[in-house]
């Protein structure tokens, strides 16, 4: 029982990288988020990954300010910039769950019904996780080929390697359960 209650709490993909794609591509998509995840290493890798896969159809692109230089560097623009510091190891800070609801505000301000969201392998499962709980998971498309470049000088410590994530979605998994943000 207790072992049930342990493994409940978390979702194997965070842990193995391994999601779901929706049936739907990036050219569904009404916009696209960028969500923020490593060091310079990461941020570029979302962002060329982001100019791989949303020309032509330019759809607005919403992004943390840390991702607004890599997306800069790649031709891309983004239409709102996220504030706000990054998550530090207390959760403190916009995180993934500030970047959806920046997001559900702006396709609910536009009449959107769809967003890509662009995020690191590993991230996206918790991120659908968290699209589920603020109501917005079927309006979420998940593309294939999602990157999984790791930075070993990324600030969080948790996004250096694999084991620094799986490590720290052990704790955080439960965390953000507990403050129902998953």
């Amino acid at each position: 029982m207790a072992f049930e209650y342990f493994t409940s709490m978390y979702d194997k993909a965070i842990f193995a990288g391994d999601y779901k794609t929706t049936d739907q591509t990036l050219d569904d998509a009404r916009v696209v988020t960028v969500f923020d995840f490593g060091g310079p290493a990461s941020k570029e890798a979302l962002a060329l990954y982001t100019a791989e896969n949303i020309f032509p159809t330019q759809v607005p692109v919403i992004a943390h300010r840390k991702m607004v230089g890599p997306l800069r560097n790649v031709g891309i623009d983004p239409e709102l910039v996220i504030e706000g510091h990054v998550v530090n190891n207390l959760g403190r800070g916009v995180g993934s769950w500030g970047e959806l609801r920046a997001t559900k505000l702006f396709m609910d301000e536009h009449d959107m019904d769809r967003f890509g969201a662009i995020a690191h392998r590993y991230h996206v499962a918790r991120i659908a996780l968290q699209a589920a709980t603020l109501g917005i998971a079927d309006r979420m498309i998940i593309p294939e080929g999602l990157p999984d470049a790791w930075d070993k000088t990324a600030d969080q410590s948790w996004t250096r390697n694999k084991l620094a994530w799986q490590s720290f979605s052990l704790i955080a998994s439960p965390i953000l359960r507990i403050k129902h943000q998953i």
